[in-house]
């Protein structure tokens, strides 16, 4: 392929695909749009859509731009048109009030928490709930044939649920925890199951009389789990471990670490650390936020450290 910018490549790419389509699925509307997604990590997409089957396929351009090679306009655009066929043929099949009717889709939501800050224009679409500047969002369980994906509840669903923003965070919280309950773990714990797992001897590294000041809260899947923290109770349940006030730290979207408060704990040192760990081994796409949060056992309370 002779080297062309992607605006050039958008559009070839783009007038190719519709002209394959056109035969291979006559139905299909295909448009170019910006697709936002958490965590700032949009892309330029060219969408099928399939009104017929009220579904939609999004190429991701930018991935398909990256990995072209020397391929032609034309075998990009035909390769394209079998990943969107191919996607088509997998989509599960769903009846409207599965989701649309709150009492049957209910049991299927579960909650998120992601940065307030890095998805404000998303967040603008969706409903939510703030804390401090953290976002907790919705999204509902869908069953394939390859097991469950999820899809992230917006403005017009939840309008069609009727509903209170209060009736669904609780609700998706309380069925969070039933789905995927809360793992709360000493960090040494953590540790020690992970070198079992590459196959290290842990009897040098681990005395099982130690443990870390740290301890592990995610859930039992490891996904999306920094939302366990605001399953009911997962608060007053740390602080009975820790045996007083503590310390939150956004380790990533799927799990946060505690520490227990003390006059010796440099809040700022906390903060930095975060920052730079974020800044270094986490994926942007998995961040939370570089900041450090407390929770007052007394009060029960979830404030900024």
């Amino acid at each position: 392929m002779e080297t062309l910018s992607f605006d050039e490549f958008y559009d070839l790419v783009g007038q190719r695909l519709a002209d394959i389509l056109k035969k291979r699925l006559p139905v299909a509307e295909l448009r170019k749009e910006y697709k936002e997604r958490l965590q700032g990590q949009g892309y330029y997409a060219l969408t099928v859509d399939v009104p017929f089957l009220d579904a939609a396929v999004h190429l991701n351009v930018e991935n398909i731009y990256s990995c072209a090679g020397s391929k032609s306009i034309e075998e990009i655009a035909g390769m394209a048109a079998d990943m969107v066929m191919a996607r088509l043929i997998t989509l599960p099949e769903i009846e409207a009030d599965e989701i649309i009717d709150y009492d049957k889709a209910k049991n299927n939501l579960i909650i998120q928490v992601i940065s307030a800050e890095r998805n404000e224009k998303l967040l603008a679409s969706i409903p939510h709930k703030r804390i401090l500047d953290l976002a907790v969002i919705y999204r509902l369980m869908i069953k394939t044939s390859d097991g469950w994906e999820t899809c992230i509840v917006n403005n017009m669903l939840f309008e069609e649920f009727g509903i209170s923003q209060e009736t669904l965070y609780k609700d998706a919280a309380l069925n969070s925890a039933r789905i995927n309950p809360v793992k709360i773990e000493n960090l040494a714990a953590v540790g020690k199951r992970i070198a079992e797992m590459l196959g290290y001897s842990t009897s040098v590294f681990f005395d099982e009389y130690v443990k870390s000041p740290l301890y592990f809260v995610g859930n039992e899947d490891c996904t999306f789990g920094a939302a366990a923290v605001f399953y009911p109770g997962v608060l007053e349940k740390c602080a009975e471990i820790l045996n007083g006030s503590f310390f939150i730290l956004p380790s990533s979207i799927h799990e946060m670490l505690i520490l227990k408060a003390g006059d010796d704990v440099d809040v700022g040192w906390l903060e930095r650390m975060v920052s730079e760990i974020n800044e270094e081994v986490i994926d942007p796409e998995e961040r939370l936020t570089d900041h450090v949060y407390y929770y007052d056992a007394c009060k029960k309370e979830f404030c900024a450290a």
